[in-house]
């Protein structure tokens, strides 16, 4: 089972470029994956919901106003869509 530091440190590596569309589907692929896993295993602990919640705000600002292709933006923005219903669903 991977740790939350490993998953922390792989997403801060696929974040670093914030254009590299490969990175960034790849992120999308590993949040739809374990993110709602990862967003229960952070509920505990304020600094790691707080990491979690600056990737997503990251993820956020990546489809709103870097320059990728619309297919990049789309899946950032269903992965941000289920993990809101998913909260919802929790509620």
């Amino acid at each position: 089972m991977l740790t939350n530091a490993m998953i922390f440190d792989y997403i801060e590596y696929l974040l670093r470029d914030k254009t590299d569309e490969e990175n960034l589907e790849s992120l999308c692929q590993l949040l739809r994956s374990i993110g709602k896993e990862i967003d229960a295993r952070t509920s505990q602990s304020p600094t790691k919901k707080y990491n979690l919640e600056k990737y997503y705000r990251e993820l956020d600002i990546i489809a709103k106003k870097q320059k990728i292709s619309a297919r990049i933006r789309f899946m950032i923005q269903e992965v941000i869509e289920l993990r809101q219903v998913s909260r919802i669903m929790n509620t």
